[in-house]
């Protein structure tokens, strides 16, 4: 997660701009899965930019359920990146959530604090 955490903060350094402006993730607003989507057109995903600008390397198949979410706004050029950890971490994800300072709404539907959740169990803002 650091990783990808810190290739978001050199990204959107260099570039000035949000990676919710790039034009990657879901409906191009830089959140959602990090891996991709599937469908007939899928937007580019977060990874393949954070690759091909060279913030990004190495194998992260450790664990493909990354997801990203704006920390307020998706003009906000904090991220939270979430995934799911095996041990589940000590802390609930009610307290992380309130830790990070981020108020988006998409934390409590990737993290299942919603009925339709995709139920992340780990976040960190960056």
């Amino acid at each position: 997660m650091d990783r990808i955490g810190k290739a978001i903060q050199l990204w959107s350094a260099e570039n000035g701009k949000s990676i919710g402006e790039s034009g990657h993730g879901y409906n191009g607003q830089g959140f959602g899965a990090f891996h991709g989507y599937s469908g007939p057109y899928p937007p580019p995903s977060l990874e393949g930019i954070l690759r091909e600008s060279g913030y990004l390397t190495g194998d992260l198949s450790v664990n493909s359920g990354y997801m990203l979410t704006p920390c307020t706004t998706y003009s906000d050029t904090r991220r939270v990146v979430l995934s799911i950890a095996n041990p589940a971490p000590p802390t609930t994800i009610v307290e992380q959530d309130t830790a990070s300072g981020c108020t988006s709404g998409w934390i409590d539907l990737y993290t299942g604090q919603t009925n339709q959740g995709y139920n992340r169990n780990f976040l960190k803002a960056y």
